[in-house]
């Protein structure tokens, strides 16, 4: 992995910490954090993914020794990384479609990882060596978070006020009652 991803990770778990201990701008944090991520992936994916580093990226000789099945290799797996941590976002900060969005990234990194395996026992070819941590760290985390219900994310969040828990979980359960936004809104200026 790249410093950069690294840097990245490491922002992102501890802006979920900051989340978690109920700290100021942890949100923003874990947005700037996941996006930028993504970004890495969405549009140099084909160069980080092949152990191109980013400072020689638009240098012809650093593509010498990478096929075009790498490359394109590079360019689905960056969009499919960008998509698992985008609605991992979405997930955990109870933005809409989190889970289906989440799901279908998971299965379009199922069957990428697939094809990947497949070519790497066939070939033998390096994309899926170089790669292998950051498969395995994204998708354990993806299928983390995926496994994690909205409930649990909710007491994890506010485990210091369990009425305005319980109406946000109400109000996740039932989105769009007027009468359960009411709940919300009524838990929500008792804090206040």
């Amino acid at each position: 992995m790249k410093k950069a991803e690294i840097i990245l990770f490491i922002l992102i778990i501890v802006a979920f910490a900051m989340k978690v201990m109920h700290l100021p701008y942890s949100s923003i944090l874990i947005t700037f954090a996941c996006m930028m991520l993504s970004m890495l992936y969405m549009f140099f994916g084909f160069a980080l993914l092949n152990g191109i580093r980013l400072r020689t990226m638009f240098k012809t000789e650093s593509y010498k020794n990478v096929s075009i099945f790498r490359i394109l290799a590079g360019i689905t797996l960056g969009f499919v990384l960008s998509t698992m941590v985008v609605y991992c976002l979405f997930k955990v900060q109870f933005w809409p479609y989190g889970d289906q969005g989440l799901f279908m990234s998971l299965v379009l990194f199922g069957v990428a990882l697939l094809t990947i395996a497949i070519f790497y026992f066939l070939k033998r070819r390096v994309f899926f060596k170089i790669n292998r941590i950051r498969l395995v760290l994204i998708g354990m985390i993806s299928i983390g978070v995926y496994s994690l219900s909205n409930d649990s994310l909710v007491d994890m969040y506010y485990s210091n006020r369990p009425k305005y828990a319980k109406a946000y979980k109400d109000y996740l359960n039932h989105p769009g009652d007027p009468y359960y936004m009411k709940l919300l809104d009524e838990a929500t200026q008792e804090r206040e």
